[in-house]
C-alpha cells in the first residue's frame, strides 16, 4: 500500500501533514490532515479532474487531532484527479490517481 504523505510549514512555522492513501487508488480512499489548529469540527475539501473541472465537494470531519474523511472515485473514470483541502494556510493540490 503506498501512502502519499506531505508535510509543510508556513511562514508562521506550523508544520502540516496531509496523507492520501492508497494512491494509486481503485476507487476509494482516505485523506488526514494533521496539524491544523484553527479549523473548527469540519474542514472542506473540492475533487477536481485533469482538466480542472470541480465535481465534489465534501468535507473531513476532525476526530482528536486529525481531520480526516474516506473519498470515493468508483463513478469515475480512470485518471488523475485533484484534492484541494480549503484552509487558508494550505495553498496546494493534492494528487490522486485512479487506476480499474
Amino acid at each position: 500500500v503506498d501512502v502519499d504523505i506531505v508535510s509543510a510549514s508556513n511562514e508562521e512555522n506550523i508544520s502540516y501533514e496531509i496523507e492520501i492513501f492508497p494512491n494509486p487508488t481503485e476507487g476509494v480512499f482516505q485523506v488526514n490532515a494533521n496539524g491544523i489548529q484553527d479549523a473548527g469540527l469540519f474542514l472542506p475539501v473540492s475533487v477536481y479532474d485533469e482538466t480542472g473541472k470541480k465535481f465534489q465537494n465534501t468535507r473531513l470531519v476532525k476526530y482528536n487531532d486529525t481531520y480526516t474523511a474516506q473519498l470515493s472515485l468508483y463513478a469515475y473514470p480512470s485518471g488523475t484527479y485533484f484534492i484541494r483541502i480549503h484552509h487558508k494556510n494550505l495553498k496546494r493540490l493534492y494528487r490522486i490517481i485512479k487506476q480499474d
